[in-house]
């Protein structure tokens, strides 16, 4: 019962979001321990440790970014990019709809169709990698989603680099995989 009391808690926190200014325990909460980030929205039962590795909280605004529960993360030295919402799980209507979602958006706004397509499993997460085509080195990207106690988790990793594409995807799945996803204590 209690689970159940506490998912529609959650739900309906997110919901109110939808109709009106998020309260504080809906909002995406950023910390520091241990050379880590700590990301955490107080309504949800999970926490995501995001390796530091060079990586500041940034400003992203317009669109997505003005969700509450958004977070975006830089590297302005090696051009990466962490970016990605808490939602609740009901939100996720599964990879392929989602990919289907996502591509058509891009058709839209006249952005190149991705290369390289693969759903994947990385670590703990259902994934999807691509790279964009750029004039000159890599662009890849992971697009990848965590299901668990009622929230979903959606990441997005991007690094621009001088070096091969595989090379470069690598280091994005390396540092997907040293990213934790915990129940809260």
């Amino acid at each position: 019962m209690r689970k159940i009391l506490s998912l529609l808690f959650f739900v309906t926190s997110f919901n109110s979001v939808v109709c009106g200014a998020a309260s504080s325990q809906e909002s995406l909460e950023i910390s520091e321990l241990n050379n880590s980030y700590v990301l955490k929205v107080p309504v949800s039962r999970l926490v995501m440790i995001i390796p530091k590795d060079g990586l500041s909280p940034a400003k992203n605004t317009g669109g997505a970014a003005d969700s509450p529960r958004y977070f975006y993360l830089e590297d302005k030295t090696s051009s990466l990019i962490i970016s990605g919402w808490f939602e609740p799980e009901q939100a996720f209507s599964g990879m392929k709809k989602f990919w289907q979602a996502e591509t058509e958006a891009w058709k839209r706004k006249g952005i190149l169709n991705p290369q390289n397509v693969s759903f994947v499993k990385i670590g703990g997460w259902d994934a999807i990698t691509y790279d964009m085509p750029i004039a000159s080195g890599s662009n890849p990207h992971i697009r990848a989603h965590w299901l668990q106690a009622g929230t979903w988790i959606d990441i997005h990793l991007s690094i621009i680099s001088s070096r091969p594409r595989q090379e470069a995807g690598a280091q994005l799945q390396s540092l997907l995989k040293a990213i934790q996803v915990k129940d809260k204590k």
